[in-house]
């Protein structure tokens, strides 16, 4: 599943997925519909990410490495109810409602990483110049052990994280000396053996000052699976959108259409189509609203805070396309509100088609089965 925007390592035996890194090893996807981070952009400067983990293997072959912009403590971390992007999903994810306006019934169908650059102010740290790989910090966060790294250079980052239980492929060490260019910090996370069962584990949250969220896909992209889905939320004052060299990419939800097998709807393969067409790199903002509108529905209601705007951005990508991390900008005249539920009117598909009305109706009878049963 996103997390993220962080690379997860893990052992020949263990697959597990903290973030938009899964398997390094036998580069099999985890079982999560899409790879889910939020961005919560704090009045203060700072910015704390959400990242959802699951996992299946033994918590002691579980480990996992990021890139973060400066050094972080304790106090900067926490964890939260491991439901809360289900949750989300819950309240956000797109719905379509396809009616045909000859025959007066309806059907609802539903559609079905994060980092940021190097803070200004960090940081006081020295490295210690005996000393390739630091470890300025270790300390305990639920069910997490984490250990906060500093590097002179991505192949002694490597060899360290390699000989403490990170089984990172040959591929790593370019993008964690990109990292490392980038002055950034490192936070390694492991599951306390016996804390955590197989399957969704707490949620892990993290504060740091950013002036944008920011997803390290360039140490993602060396374990990720074809067509990754990467689902981002954003929580900021004002509506932000992509920036840099990634496409903010429109669909026209009018044109979504019933279909069968994989997908309810034709939503999915369009947005795969459209992000494919601006050159795999883009996402697509498909709900947007105020938290205000959500705290009440999530474990923890404040996790989010009030009076803000959230948007929900998706997107897939191959791993030969993460060459860039994508960062997210203001967008003073994006929209405040994008509705989830969509009604579409398909009785013109119908008259192009040939089809009589009661060619639809098997169609009409199962939406709502459905429907109803859901």
């Amino acid at each position: 599943m996103l997390p993220l925007l962080l690379a997860l390592v893990t052992t020949p035996t263990a697959s597990a997925c903290g973030g938009l890194f899964c398997d390094a090893v036998t580069m099999e996807p985890v079982d999560q519909k899409a790879e889910r981070i939020l961005f919560q952009m704090n009045d203060d400067g700072t910015i704390t990410t959400f990242v959802e983990i699951s996992y299946v293997g033994l918590a002691e072959q579980f480990a996992w490495v990021l890139p973060i912009p400066h050094v972080i403590d304790a106090d900067d971390v926490a964890t939260t109810d491991a439901s809360f992007f289900d949750s989300l999903e819950s309240m956000t994810s797109p719905q379509f409602s396809f009616f045909d306006s000859s025959i007066q019934a309806q059907s609802s169908r539903g559609c079905g990483t994060f980092l940021s650059p190097q803070s200004s102010e960090d940081s006081d740290f020295d490295m210690d110049e005996d000393s390739d790989v630091n470890v300025v910090d270790e300390f305990s966060v639920g069910p997490f052990a984490l250990q906060i790294l500093r590097g002179n250079s991505g192949e002694a980052l490597q060899t360290w994280l390699t000989d403490n239980g990170y089984d990172l492929p040959d591929a790593a060490e370019a993008p964690l000396q990109a990292y490392v260019d980038g002055g950034m910090a490192f936070m390694g996370v492991k599951l306390i053996p016996g804390e955590v069962e197989e399957g969704p584990i707490d949620t892990l949250a993290f504060t740091y000052t950013s002036g944008a969220p920011m997803i390290p896909l360039l140490l993602t992209g060396i374990a990720a699976v074809p067509d990754m889905p990467i689902l981002t939320y954003v929580v900021a004052d004002e509506p932000m959108q992509l920036g840099g060299g990634y496409a903010n990419v429109d669909i026209d939800f009018d044109a979504v259409r019933p279909a069968t097998g994989e997908f309810q709807t034709s939503y999915v393969p369009m947005v795969r189509s459209a992000v494919d067409a601006a050159g795999g790199r883009g996402f697509v903002l498909e709900w947007a609203g105020e938290t205000d509108s959500l705290r009440d529905g999530i474990p923890e209601r404040g996790d989010l805070v009030a009076g803000k705007w959230i948007g929900r951005f998706r997107t897939y990508m191959d791993p030969e396309e993460m060459i860039e991390d994508p960062v997210w900008v203001r967008d003073p005249d994006g929209p405040m509100q994008i509705d989830r539920l969509r009604s579409i009117d398909i009785a013109d598909d119908s008259s192009r088609s040939g089809l009589a009305p009661f060619g639809l109706l098997p169609l009409l009878i199962g939406g709502l089965w459905w429907r109803r049963r859901a």
